[in-house]
This record gives structure tokens, sequence and C-alpha cells, in this order.
């Protein structure tokens, strides 16, 4: 996949990570920030790396989308709790603690799934209409 489309799908997926994090913590987030700047960060560059999982089309297109939603969610979950975690803790223990985190909130809150799979399905929808219809230069 070319590197502007990648760049888009990062910045899709990173959107998605901010909100659904925005979502985790609720309306009291603004001395949580770090927490949101992490997401973003780890969203983004998770979904530069998956980009290809976006935007095809049909039945492996979409479970081509929901195997990449999934790695996505982990590996900026993991990227996002390991910066935060040496950061602030001086310990590689986010790297574990990010994930189980997102993963725990995903299963027990409707706001936050609800923000994940709306998320996830725009950035598949918009990945698949940068693909077909050549928006942006290869």
């Amino acid at each position: 996949m070319p590197i502007p489309h990648r760049l888009v799908a990062a910045l899709l997926i990173g959107s998605s990570g901010t909100l659904v994090m925005l979502s985790m913590l609720g309306t009291r987030w603004g001395g949580d920030w770090p927490f949101v700047i992490a997401a973003a960060i780890g969203a983004g560059a998770s979904g530069f790396l998956y980009a290809d999982c976006l935007g095809l089309p049909g039945r492996r297109g979409l479970g081509l989308c929901l195997l990449g939603a999934i790695l996505t969610t982990v590996t900026g979950a993991a990227v996002a709790g390991l910066g935060l975690g040496i950061v602030v803790a001086m310990t590689p223990a986010g790297l574990f603690f990010g994930p189980m985190a997102v993963a725990q909130a995903l299963l027990t809150s409707l706001p936050v799934l609800v923000t994940w799979i709306v998320t996830m399905t725009a950035a598949h929808l918009v990945m698949g209409q940068i693909r077909t219809r050549h928006l942006m230069p290869s």
C-alpha cells in the first residue's frame, strides 16, 4: 500500500484510538490527557502498520477489517501502555496493562464498544473509498 494511503489509515485509526480513550475516561478526562495523547500515538502507529487490512471489498474484506481492528487495538494499546509505563513509572509493564485495560473496557462498557465499532467501521469505509476511487495519489 502506498505511503499516503498508510498515512490516512494512521490518521483514521489514531482518531479511533483517541475517541475510544475519551469514551473510556468519560467526561472528566482533563487530568488524564497523557492517556489520550498516548492512545492517539499508539493507535496511529498501529494504523500505519496494519493499513492493508482496511478498505477491501467483500467477505474477505470484512474479515480482514475485523482482524485489522483487533490487531490495531491490541498493538495500539500496547504501544500506548509501553510509552506511558516507561515515561511515568520507568517500567515496561504498560505493554501488558494497556491491552488489558482496553479489552476490559470494550467488554464491560457499552459506550466504549459502540465508539470502537463505529470508528473502526468508518475507517474501513473511508479506506475503501480511497482504494477504489483513487482519491489520493499513489
